[in-house]
Parts: structure tokens; sequence; C-alpha cells
């Protein structure tokens, strides 16, 4: 009887112990997604004045529907948001998100978990502080020229930049990971426009007027698709 409520007691506690083992597992999957609190969402919803509460429920109408199309572009451009919907984050297929010309003061981390993103247009807001997950993603950060976006990454032109100043953001993603880390950065030696002759200037700023107006009128074409 006594070795029978040993095997028992001893069979019990193997399936505790797996049982933890499995929550574990499980709470740090979730840990990898991350998300804004209830709380953090009721208090900015709080704050804001009726005509940004329009904005926010038109941008999670539009946010809905995209995922409901499974979106690869979302234009949320010109809305006059102060603060982008977390919900943003379920579209998990989204390639292209445009944000520029808003009021955003912040960026959702829900963002971060949006792994088919390509491009991300976030110029003319009012963003102070980069958010330091931006680095993680997988794309280039770039500051930006006019309207000119070559290839993949996440655009901050026109916003009022402190931490890190635009200075560092100019450089680029390299530049800025080290200013989060607190690190010195040297830019590598390069070949400038200032060592370029008159005659070579004029060729270089030609090829740059062709190639921004095709992108703009790709980006038209992508809008309009959309």
């Amino acid at each position: 009887m006594i070795f029978n409520n040993t095997k028992t007691i001893l069979f019990a506690t193997l399936l505790l112990l797996l049982v933890i083992g499995l929550l574990s597992c499980d709470n740090k999957t979730n840990e990898s997604i991350k998300s804004t609190s209830a709380e953090e969402i009721a208090k900015a919803i709080s704050k804001m004045t009726p005509a940004q509460r329009v904005a926010y429920d038109k941008a999670l109408d539009m946010i809905e529907k995209a995922k409901e199309d499974d979106a690869t572009h979302l234009d949320l451009n010109l809305l006059g948001l102060s603060q982008l919907p977390p919900e943003i984050g379920q579209l998990k297929s989204l390639k292209s998100l445009f944000l520029y010309r808003n009021n955003l003061t912040s960026l959702p981390v829900e963002i971060s978990n949006l792994n088919s993103l390509e491009k991300l247009y976030i110029h003319d807001n009012k963003i102070k502080v980069l958010p330091e997950w931006i680095t993680e993603m997988d794309m280039e950060i770039v500051w930006g020229n006019g309207g000119l976006y070559l290839g993949n990454g996440i655009y901050l032109r026109g916003n009022p930049l402190e931490e890190p100043p635009v200075e560092i953001v100019k450089k680029g993603k390299t530049a800025i990971k080290a200013y989060f880390n607190g690190e010195a950065w040297v830019e590598p030696a390069v070949e400038t426009a200032d060592k370029m002759t008159p005659a070579q200037h004029v060729a270089y700023d030609k090829a740059l007027s062709l190639i921004e107006t095709v992108i703009v009128k790709q980006n038209e074409t992508i809008l309009l698709e959309n």
C-alpha cells in the first residue's frame, strides 16, 4: 500500500511539473507578442478631443475593414490622428502602412508585431521620442528626402525628434541603436556629393528627379488600388 501511494504521489508530482512547464512556455510565447494595456488605451482615449475621437474611430473602422480584407496596404494619412489604435497589430499581412501628416506623438508597440511590414510612412507627425523597439523591426530607418521614397524602410522626416536627435536619426538604424545602447558611433567613410564635378551634380540631380517622379506615381497607384 505504501509503495502504491508513493507511485501515486510521484506520478502526481511529475504531472504537476509538466503542467507548470507548459504554462511557462505559453507565457514566453505571449511575452513575444507586444501589446498596449487596456488601462493605457482607456487613458489615451479619455484625453482626446471630440475631433480626435472621431479620427480615432474612423481609423479603427478602416483597420477592421483591412483585417476582413486581409489587406497588404493601409492608408491612414491626413485623418488628424493623435493616437493610432493598437488593433493595427492584427493586420498580419500588411506590407505598407501610410500614417503621414497626422498629429501622432507616439506609436503603439503593436506595430512591432507586423512581421510582413516593409514600408512605414510616419513622416510629418509630432513624434519627439522614438521608441527603442522600432530598431528591432526588419526595416531600415530613414529620415527621408522630400517626397523621395527609395525601397523599404521607416520614414520619419518632419517629426520634431529629440530622442534620438534628428542628426542621429539621419544616420540610420545602426547609429540609432548605438545611441540607445549608449555607444559611440563612427560614420563610415563614403563618397559625398561635395566631391562631384559640376557636370556630375547636374546628372545626379536629373536622375534624382526622374526617380522621384516614378516612385511617387507608384505610390499613387498603390493607394488607388486599395
